[in-house]
């Protein structure tokens, strides 16, 4: 390359006669040329090959994305930080309510309220269900998501 600028002594391209040293530092310019030519097309071949390799995983590295914010996120409270004194106080009384009720399981098994018990009972255990699952049927062997 530096021969082509006049930089190189090109010794080895000298002959005896003006046509064919003319002749030969033209055919050694456009090897040269043609060279650079040769290699900005590897390169445009190279840069095409990985651009579809990414296009093509694209989904899948968005999916993966996805999946790592949504994990990121699950175990967040929804409800913004001024107004999550009200939900964590409903859940909190809720909480105790729930601890009531299994206690009071034992002396009500002979009564009325017994029934009510129960309702209760399956009605939380159908929101948990819903709020794990929602109207999906859960394959065999799968766990249950932490809350």
């Amino acid at each position: 390359m530096w021969s082509l600028l006049g930089i190189e002594k090109l010794s080895q391209l000298q002959s005896n006669d003006l046509p064919s040293d003319v002749l030969a530092k033209v055919l050694y310019g456009l090897f040269l040329s043609m060279a650079v030519v040769m290699m900005m097309n590897m390169m445009i071949a190279l840069l095409s090959n990985t651009y579809q390799q990414v296009e093509d995983n694209a989904f899948y590295e968005w999916s993966y994305r996805k999946a790592t914010t949504i994990r990121t996120y699950v175990n967040y409270h929804p409800v913004p930080v001024p107004f999550n004194i009200i939900s964590l106080t409903w859940m909190f009384i809720r909480h105790i309510y729930h601890r009531l009720c299994s206690k009071k399981s034992s002396k009500m098994r002979n009564s009325k309220t017994y029934s009510k018990f129960f309702d209760c009972l399956v009605h939380d255990l159908e929101a948990d269900y819903l709020a794990a699952y929602g109207y999906k049927f859960p394959l065999t062997g799968t766990t249950r998501r932490k809350k």
